[in-house]
């Protein structure tokens, strides 16, 4: 039997069928095309006659495929129904069944509302499998949140067109499975009375941006020779290029003309031309004129290196394909070479030589090095690492002094490459002079951009010192990561790219940010042990202890006195590099920090920091579960740590070999795992755990389930859905449970602050915001603190008998 989310039931029962407008029927294929195929090469779209998945009518629409095993990214199916045009009035909303025969595989569902030319009117979306096999009813609203979707407010092109047409995606992470949706009966109905909203907005929390992690802050002249300084900006979620007059600090901030951050660094010529790839184009950005051109469309991913060759071909090399691309700008052509070398893990390819010998020479890392060499005259293209030489890292590659090319892997040695060969060398020719991306022409020189605190210095021609001015841009602010309640009555938290820790003053309102020497990273979760906050870093995994009551200490954090880096052993990154929990535990003495590896490698390990003797050891995977990250920790009364997991690869790495979450008792004492319970049925990842006062652990487990565990018999004792809240929220430290001073639980989903009763497991919503909830969690003066991207909401949590 279909089920309908609890949300749309007496809207349902309102309008009742006579109140519903038709827009498809989806007995038939008219008016219908497939317009997504990522990755799913078999990619099929029919009319499927199941019983099962038919509201009215004869029929419905549905598209499967197979995800590529070969995929190196989202898999995505999709199909765009054409519609009589129709704007949306303020109480009408859009309406379908929608279901999934294969929901585990299922992850994304977007619907979008696009006008005649393709530009987004509305669209709503969900990452945590909203497709059931059961099936559910939808029921969306423009500008708002419903049936667990969240309204992509980022993504909207055109708010005041018409809707031409209606697209609905689906998306699937795995690779090698089947993933499909089936929609019917499409119409208009009456929008639903929103949910209470119960919040307050206090604000973006940083409203800064950042250069991108490579080289993108280059010096540069417009056509009158006025200096300016270039920076690629990152803030938030979007990208944008900012031009700084060197002599005023006036700034102008130029969009990149498509969504996203793009790549991670960009390419100067002499020609006064910037090469970046943004939204799936490789582009040009003319610096006297600020015009941004498309050149050509790239397959999937961005750009990760270029190179300029003798003849002004500029060839970027792509990620996560190994593709590269190439563009002429005296015939205006460009090319796309293809894939440099097939692989099932995503490669790094980086960085590019464009030889003397007429060949570009190319080094990718990370899960397996390879060297490779193409020669754009004939085609040819060849490997250089033999398969058995082969090892994880990242290999060495420079343009010589005399002309040729250098690379080196180890296991491999140096290697001089010539004519597309590779020749054993002693040692390499010493490397090409760089350009200087700081001179200007007239040889002044910027010797620092501080794009969060606006601060620009230069250098100018024959002078002994910097010159310093202000300057400003707009940033729509930067992702919240953590938060905490601090030993100062104020709420305490960070964001990330950049990494600005900053505080809420609940009394007053005002709000800080501060950096940690720059550091673009982020950490992903404070906890408070005392009067002290820790905190995890990525990509490093460094633990951190920072005193909120004594001075901030803003320089790099291997020098910062105050947050001050406690452990930092270099084996972090490849066992917690993307620490998803840190646990402050309750004997007042240790601190744990667990998670994924930064890069590439299946598992995660554990830290274990004394503060007594302030020294730590870490767990290697193999000591605990070998295929599987950590994504959750708490204590039980008797000390040990019960640890939650999660099945997902790191980035950059291959197929997982995990197939189920489970949670895991980890004795302190001995420090060995004295119990495991996988969850069935079978779940990604466990998202968050918490303590009651009843003994159980309640836990929330991916897309949306709670689950109660009792550790005192070792078994579980309930499992059920909360589907109608949209999904478990949280970022990459998922911390999305608490339990307040009166024994209720609260909980974070996508759409909803959910309050969960122990014992009964009684829950209902108690703030339905407008925007998503995306990160949490404190409690501080009977207010309930929660993140939505960079903004911070609070609602007031209500009194126990409520």
């Amino acid at each position: 039997m279909r089920t309908m989310h609890l949300s749309l039931l007496a809207l349902a029962a309102a309008a009742g069928v006579h109140g519903e407008t038709v827009l498809h029927s989806c007995d038939s294929l008219d008016g219908v095309r497939l317009s997504w195929q990522s990755h799913a090469p078999d990619a099929r779209l029919e009319v499927t006659t199941d019983p099962a998945r038919v509201r009215a009518g004869t029929g419905s629409l549905q598209v499967s495929a197979t995800a590529s095993e070969k995929a190196t990214g989202t898999s995505y199916i999709g199909f765009r129904v054409a519609v009589s045009p129709l704007r949306l009035s303020a109480d009408q909303a859009i309406a379908f069944e929608a279901w999934s025969a294969h929901p585990a595989a299922t992850k994304a569902f977007h619907v979008r509302g696009l006008d005649a030319g393709g530009r987004i009117v509305a669209g709503w979306s969900s990452w945590n499998h909203p497709l059931k096999a059961s099936g559910s009813t939808f029921i969306v609203v423009p500008a708002r949140q419903g049936g667990g979707l969240a309204w992509e407010s980022e993504r909207i092109e055109a708010a005041e067109g018409e809707i031409a047409f209606l697209e609905f995606i689906a998306g699937c992470t795995d690779r090698g499975v089947v993933y499909d949706m089936a929609i019917d009966q499409i119409r208009v109905v009456a929008a639903p009375e929103p949910p209470p909203a119960n919040y307050v907005d206090h604000g973006v929390v940083a409203p800064v941006g950042m250069p991108t992690w490579g080289p993108s802050t280059v010096a540069t002249v417009d056509a009158q020779g006025r200096r300016a300084v270039f920076v690629k900006l990152w803030t938030g979620g979007t990208a944008s290029y900012l031009f700084i007059d060197a002599a005023t600090g006036e700034t102008e901030q130029v969009p990149t003309g498509g969504g996203g951050w793009g790549a991670y660094e960009v390419l100067k010529t002499p020609d006064n031309v910037i090469y970046d790839t943004i939204e799936g184009h490789l582009v040009a950005i003319d610096v006297p004129t600020r015009q941004v051109r498309r050149l050509g469309a790239i397959p999937s991913g961005m750009a990760l290196s270029y190179v300029r060759a003798a003849d002004g071909t500029v060839y970027a090399g792509l990620y996560p394909s190994a593709t590269l691309v190439s563009y002429q700008p005296a015939t205006g052509t460009y090319t796309n070479h293809g894939a440099m070398n097939a692989e099932a893990w995503p490669q790094y390819p980086r960085p590019l030589v464009a030889a003397d010998d007429g060949w570009v020479y190319c080094a990718v890392a990370i899960q397996s090095m390879q060297v490779l060499g193409f020669h754009p005259a004939s085609g040819e293209r060849r490997a250089f690492i033999p398969e058995d030489k082969r090892r994880r890292g990242t290999p060495k590659l420079h343009h010589g002094v005399d002309g040729k090319a250098y690379a080196y892997a180890e296991d491999w040695g140096w290697h001089r490459l010539e004519g597309g060969q590779a020749t054993p060398v002693e040692a390499p020719a010493k490397a090409r002079a760089e350009d200087d991306m700081r001179l200007f022409p007239d040889g002044s020189r910027w010797t620092q951009v501080n794009i969060a605190d606006r601060v620009l210095r230069l250098r100018d021609a024959g002078a002994d010192e910097d010159r310093e001015m202000r300057f400003d841009y707009k940033s729509t602010g930067v992702n919240i990561y953590t938060m905490v309640a601090g030993p100062d009555g104020n709420l305490h938290g960070a964001t990330g790219i950049p990494l600005r820790i900053w505080r809420f003053e609940p009394a007053t309102g005002a709000l800080q940010n501060r950096g940690l020497g720059g550091y673009g990273g982020h950490i992903n979760q404070f906890s408070r042990h005392g009067d002290k906050l820790f905190g995890a870093v990525y990509s490093s995994g460094a633990l951190l202890e920072y005193d909120p009551q004594q001075p901030y200490d803003d320089r790099p954090m291997h020098e910062s006195a105050n947050p001050k880096q406690r452990f930092a052993p270099a084996a972090a990154r490849d066992l917690y590099g993307r620490p998803h929990a840190v646990l402050a535990h309750p004997d007042g003495r240790h601190v744990l920090v667990g998670g994924n590896a930064a890069r590439v490698l299946l598992g995660g390990g554990i830290a274990i920091y004394d503060r007594q003797t302030e020294e730590g050891v870490i767990l290697d995977c193999d000591q605990l579960v070998p295929d599987q990250g950590i994504n959750a920790m708490i204590a039980l009364a008797d000390g040990a740590v019960l640890v939650g997991t999660s099945t997902a690869a790191p980035t950059g790495a291959g197929a997982t070999t995990a197939k189920a979450a489970m949670i895991y008792r980890l004795d302190l004492a001995t420090r060995t795992v004295t119990g495991r319970w996988p969850l069935q049925p079978e779940c990604p990842a466990v998202r968050d755990m918490v303590l009651a006062g009843d003994g159980l652990v309640y836990g929330l487990a991916e897309p949306d389930r709670l689950f109660v565990f009792d550790p005192a018999r070792g078994a579980f004792v309930r499992d059920e859905p909360l589907a109608e809240y949209g999904g478990v929220s949280g970022w990459q430290a998922p911390r999305c449970m608490t339990v307040a001073p009166d024994g209720m639980i609260y909980a974070l989903f996508r759409t909803a602050v959910v309050r969960i009763e122990p014992g009964t497991c009684a829950h209902r919503g108690i703030s339905f915001p407008t925007v998503p909830i995306t990160s949490g969690l404190a409690i501080l003066d009977g207010r309930l603190y929660f993140g939505s991207g960079p903004r911070l909401l609070s609602c007031a949590l209500p009194a126990k008998d409520e």
